[in-house]
């Protein structure tokens, strides 16, 4: 599926405000704000109940304001399984011939409550030396005006104990990256477990350009980095 959207300045403030975004874009966006959009176009075409499992966003040119995306987006593979269905989908943001970024993704839905309970289960992983720091706490308002926003209507994050966006996760990582004067040229992350609304998430950076993101001292995602040291 393709599409076309731009990207106003206006429309920018309005992520920042709702998210509470701490760098200064200045004329450029977040590339994870321009694969949102391009992710969405498969909104009506992924059942709900699907949790992302895995992503991987690689950014050949950060998108600028104003810049005349061409969005695309499709479902690249699919397995319905007896315990669990899979989806890998493929997302791309380009302007011109440019391509800009791409979006990979697996999503997964389990169909039995003893898988479902997995989810639930402690992730022990080592931590350095280095201190976890409070990094975040979403609040239902911002599930729900992400859902809005986004047009990412999946019940998970609808119901009365919403799991927060794995994209909102990622959104403000990567702000919270530019902050820190540390561009990325390639993020993965793994969601480990879901992340609630009204939780408080803690990062540790167990090694360069690896984080723990850490809700009651269990692992809820972990998120490696490529840095772009050329700009």
């Amino acid at each position: 599926m393709r599409s076309k959207i731009s990207i106003d300045s206006l429309l920018l403030a309005e992520w920042q405000r709702e998210f509470e975004l701490k760098f200064d874009w200045g004329s450029k966006i977040p590339a994870v704000l321009a694969g949102i959009y391009s992710l969405s176009l498969l909104a009506e075409d992924v059942e709900s109940e699907y949790y992302i499992a895995q992503q991987e966003l690689i950014i050949k040119q950060n998108p600028s304001l104003k810049m005349d995306f061409v969005l695309s987006s499709e479902i690249i593979s699919e397995r319905e399984l007896r315990s669990f269905s899979y989806l890998k989908l493929k997302s791309t943001v380009g302007c011109r011939k440019n391509k800009l970024l791409i979006l990979n993704s697996k999503l997964i839905k389990t169909k039995n409550q003893r898988l479902k309970n997995l989810q639930n289960q402690n992730n022990r992983k080592k931590l350095n030396s280095k201190e976890s720091f409070s990094w975040r706490n979403f609040s239902r308002e911002e599930v729900a005006s992400f859902a809005d926003l986004s047009g990412d209507l999946n019940s998970i994050h609808l119901k009365s104990d919403p799991v927060v966006q794995g994209m909102l996760i990622l959104l403000t990582f990567e702000d919270f990256l530019r902050t820190k004067n540390r561009i990325a040229e390639k993020i993965k992350i793994k969601y480990l477990r879901p992340s609630r609304v009204g939780k408080d998430i803690y990062l540790n950076e167990v090694e360069n350009n690896r984080f723990l993101g850490l809700v009651d001292d269990k692992v809820n995602f972990e998120i490696t980095i490529k840095e772009n040291l050329n700009v």
